[in-house]
């Protein structure tokens, strides 16, 4: 199965391993899939970070043993899949056992997890557009419904717009691509007033407190460091390592101070548990629950929940972003939010304060009809009550009367800390530092003031702007109808948003009213039925006939959204239900290029825009429903995808939107995962350097990535010796550089020797073998360079020796060489004073002459390979005259691809020697001239394949003549 972790840094979200499969665990029929959410370490906001109150209310006399399940106070156990968003499961469930503990919801109450998790991270803004423009960008690959969330945010979702009933928004649709609007966000049935969190960690210094909570509201919110192996067989969890960081989200419904500690596979020191619900279906652990260890260390971030019913309330605020890392620190001033007054008709009963100190002591001001907004205190001060901060947390101040509050003025909520204590109040700010979640405020229509000595600075402006998270909550009061049709006789019911309040007529002689709202048609006229509460009054128009025509035509709906290519059907209704008359309507659009309308009421979304659908009564009555039709934004994609560039390149991406003519914002922010190796701006993309970076562009929660290789060719590669001498035996190191030196490019270098038999080469460590010249060679891709190296040689002369013949003396000199030698023989007349030469750069030490009689110098000179030569000389007196001759020494050969070269070594005392090859093929018996008295001693050959004879005869001017033959087989034809 798969499973995803994530981790926090600074309260972000990254991708950590896998957990292990939790085994023996108690197996009913379902799959279950133990995912978490992401890991971060824990943190204090505080030291300590507690409710220093909430250890003193604790009970001494609390139980040994409870549980919310047994008592009826605990909803089914759910499984939130391959979702990351436990935390939403663990707070719906605090939720539920809360409203059920107070009486407010049945056991049968379903909270919807999709909600939360969706307008978490995707705000809509708010009725009254306060917080219109803050937006939660999740930049995780893992999507909102994956990245998890820090326990910290999850109060300031829950006291910003609360929570609704899953079957409005049912956790299918976080896989279906999940999309709503303002209305939808805040169509919440329970909003959150007061968070308490117990302890961020250290759970076994307020064991008391926890239980406390458990028994008054059900249940509590908690997290830990889920790990699978330490899941023992009993349905229970301890892992012995002291984990400071969480995972995964829980509710704790229970506790057992008995519970065995061998009930563990790894043991506690002490007996005792929490009971936990899980969010993993009934087929994990014990029907969905297990037991945890007192003393698990990575247990924490306990929060207590109160809720109450969003009942007609209205939710004044600046804070539309769950950024939970940032708050601010007020000493010895006043912190204060203006707010307009957008609604008629509403109240101010109570003010929401997030703080992250508790116990600070301060007072509570409230005023209205403010001549000058950036003031808070420019107006009449409607309200001022003594409070104390009685939560780590949010903190709910029910005001000692409602404030009338009057459509287009401002009021200010203002606080004002006791002298000399500090305040650590909650803010939301930008920050687009994070790595999987970013988030940014709109500060411009915001008025979050700080007073400054005698003045008021507004705190949405500069750098380090922020919103202070202060809430306004008000009693919004409506009547379901503001005109009413009746017939004379007819009775129908206003209803009214608040209870409490008085009912009149202005004439009962044509309407009366009851207690319940129950109006009734008395004569033929017009008349106003007035329900006042609270100071507010609230007409309803009623015209009276004495007939029983069609008054008025209804639609189900005021305004209708739709995406492109959607379709709903509207529907209408006839007043009063019982009128005579032509029922029949005629529906038409008033832009059929943006919607369409059948006549059966079906509204089809043609192209994005706004419109008005029309419906109209056979006597004219008309009823019109504002339709907006959108094209949200579903992907983006990048002109190129994942390419290779050279380093200096530069070129340009394109982004394409789908569909095309989407009507969000277009806006697009690129970034590089590595600047240094691609840089980008505005999507010009600059190869930096070698090396590999992700390119994203983001549009409205929208990624599109790319992936670019920046490589380096190599140009060139050079040797750190371009020659170098050695001796025989001696070696040394050759070193490559490369061109250019960052070079992307394999540099694994191949090394060879033009002659191995004089150098040989090792990566690039070079030994001398016998004296020469040789070039190393080193290769790498395709690129070569080369040094030359010599080995060098010596020979040494050590006198003459002689043979005389009857035709030739032989004149040889005696030598001592480490290498080969070619000598040089020269004789000197000295009658003549004439030098001859008589064999040059020949390899035998041994020379043939055939002087005239007289006395001569013999000169012979050694030279080796590498050029190092030596001579010496020999007077010589010679008594007759020499013929000349030739001898022939033997055969040498070349062997080619496409032919055989035949060579014959001889010696002569003379010149003009000429030679003649022939070849005798010993299969056909065949003789075949090669070459007749040529002056080379070579002879090309191109044989068939056979055995043959090879005779080669030498041929003197005189006509002195020899010969010799060798047998030679060949392999194949050339």
């Amino acid at each position: 199965m798969k499973k995803r972790l994530l981790k926090f840094i600074l309260a972000l979200f990254v991708s950590i391993s896998p957990i292990l499969t939790i085994t023996n665990v108690l197996a009913i029929d379902e799959n279950y899939e133990p995912t978490v959410m992401p890991s971060r370490e824990y943190e204090h906001i505080d030291t300590p970070i507690t409710n220093s109150n909430t250890r003193s209310r604790a009970r001494s006399n609390l139980q040994a043993k409870y549980s919310s399940v047994d008592n009826g106070f605990v909803t089914d156990v759910k499984n939130q899949g391959s979702n990351g968003n436990c935390w939403a499961y663990a707070a719906c469930s605090v939720a539920e056992s809360y409203l059920i503990k107070h009486g407010m919801a049945s056991k049968n109450i379903d909270l919807s997890e999709a909600h939360l998790t969706y307008y978490m991270y995707n705000n809509t803004g708010d009725p009254y557009s306060n917080t219109d423009g803050d937006r939660t960008i999740v930049t995780s690959p893992k999507g909102y419904a994956g990245v998890g969330a820090d326990p910290r945010a999850v109060e300031l979702a829950l006291s910003t717009f609360g929570l609704a009933e899953e079957s409005g928004y049912p956790e299918s649709l976080l896989n279906n691509g999940m999309s709503g609007t303002k209305a939808d966000q805040y169509n919440t049935k329970y909003l959150l007033t007061n968070s308490k969190l117990i302890c961020s960690d250290n759970t076994q210094n307020y064991k008391d407190q926890i239980k406390q909570a458990i028994f008054d509201n059900g249940s509590v919110f908690a997290t830990y460091y889920d790990q699978g192996n330490y899941y023992g067989n009993k349905n229970s969890y301890y892992n012995p390592d002291k984990k400071n960081i969480l995972n995964h989200a829980i509710s704790i419904v229970g506790w057992d101070d008995n519970f065995d500690k061998t009930n563990f596979n790894s043991q506690p020191t002490e007996n005792g548990a929490w009971l936990i619900k899980n969010s993993w279906g009934p087929g994990f652990g014990d029907s969905g629950y297990f037991w945890m260890s007192y003393e698990e260390s990575s247990l924490g971030y306990v929060y207590s929940f109160d809720f109450t019913k969003n009942d007609h309330l209205g939710i004044y605020q600046y804070d539309g972003t769950q950024n939970p890392l940032c708050s601010a620190s007020i000493t010895y001033t006043n912190i204060a939010d203006v707010y307009k007054v957008t609604k008629d008709k509403e109240n101010l009963t109570a003010v929401s304060i997030g703080s992250k100190s508790i116990g600070v002591a301060y007072k509570l001001k409230i005023y209205t009809n403010l001549q000058d907004p950036n003031n808070p205190i420019a107006g009449t001060l409607a309200i001022e009550q003594e409070e104390t901060i009685q939560n780590v947390g949010m903190n709910y101040v029910q005001l000692n009367k409602e404030i009338s509050l009057q459509n287009g003025t401002y009021y200010a909520i203002v606080i004002e800390p006791r002298y000399g204590q500090q305040l650590n109040i909650f803010a939301d700010q930008t920050n687009t530092n994070f790595l999987d979640v970013q988030y940014q405020c709109d500060y411009s229509n915001e008025y979050c003031m700080l007073k400054n000595g005698n003045n008021w600075i507004k705190q949405g402006e500069g750098n380090n702007a922020l919103t202070y998270r202060i809430k306004g909550i008000t009693n919004k009061y409506t009547l379901n109808k503001t005109s009413m049709n009746l017939a004379v006789g007819n009775s129908e019911q206003l209803i009214a948003s608040r209870s409490g309040g008085s009912w009149r007529s202005s004439n009962t002689g044509i309407a009366t009213v009851d207690t319940n709202g129950n109006v009734k048609g008395v004569g033929q006229g017009k008349t106003t039925i007035t329900y006042t509460v609270n100071g507010i009054e609230l007409p309803c128009e009623v015209e009276v006939t004495d007939n029983n025509p069609i008054t008025d035509i209804k639609l189900n709906k005021e305004i209708l959204y739709l995406n492109q290519g959607g379709y709903e059907t509207l529907t209408e209704t006839i007043l009063p239900q019982n009128a005579t008359g032509d029922h029949t309507v005629t529906w038409s659009s008033e832009n059929t290029n943006i919607a369409k309308v059948s006549q059966s009421g079906t509204v089809s979304a043609v192209g994005p825009g706004q419109t008005n659908i029309v419906v109209r009564t056979s006597n004219g009555k008309v009823a019109r429903c504002k339709v907006v039709i959108q094209a949200p934004l579903q992907s983006i994609s990048l002109s190129e995808k994942d390419f290779t560039m050279k380093k200096g390149e530069e070129k340009t991406l394109t982004v394409s939107y789908n569909p095309s003519n989407t009507t969000d914002n277009k806006n697009i922010s690129w970034t590089s995962s590595n600047s240094s190796v691609v840089s980008v701006f505005n999507g010009k993309i600059k190869a930096n350097n070698p090396g590999f970076a992700t390119i994203s562009a983001r549009c409205n929660g929208k990624v599109a990535t790319t992936t670019v290789a920046v490589i380096s060719p190599m140009t060139s590669i050079q040797l750190d010796k371009s020659t170098v001498s050695i001796n025989p035996n001696d070696s040394t190191n050759l070193n490559v550089s490369y061109s250019p030196s960052d070079t992307t490019d394999n540099k694994s270098v191949s090394w060879y020797s033009s002659d191995s038999s004089i150098a040989s080469v090792n990566n690039g460590k070079v030994v001398g073998i016998k004296p020469g010249i040789a070039m190393i060679y080193a290769e790498c891709n395709g690129k070569k360079t080369s040094c030359e190296v010599k080995v060098k040689g010596n020979v040494s002369l050590k006198g003459f020796t002689w043979q005389v013949y009857d035709d030739r003396i032989l004149i040889g000199t005696a030598y001592g060489a480490n290498t080969d030698v070619r000598f040089t023989f020269k004789s000197y007349n000295l009658s003549t004073h004439q030098w001859v030469t008589l064999g040059e750069n020949k390899t035998s030490n041994w020379q043939t002459w055939n002087p005239q009689k007289g006395n001569y110098w013999i000169y012979v000179e050694a030279t080796t390979p590498d050029g190092y030569t030596t001579n010496q000389v020999m007077c010589f007196a010679v008594g007759k005259n020499y013929a000349p001759y030739v001898s022939l020494n033997g055969f040498t050969w070349q062997v080619f691809s496409d032919r055989i070269n035949i060579g014959t070594a001889y010696s002569t005392n003379t010149t003009g020697v000429r030679f003649t090859f022939k070849s005798y093929n010993l299969d056909t018996k065949k003789w075949t001239a090669l070459s007749n008295e040529k002056a080379s001693n070579w002879q090309t050959w191109y044989p068939k394949k056979g055995n043959y004879w090879i005779y080669v005869e030498a041929t003197l001017p005189n006509g002195y003549k020899t010969n010799q033959v060798m047998c030679f087989a060949v392999g194949r034809n050339y």
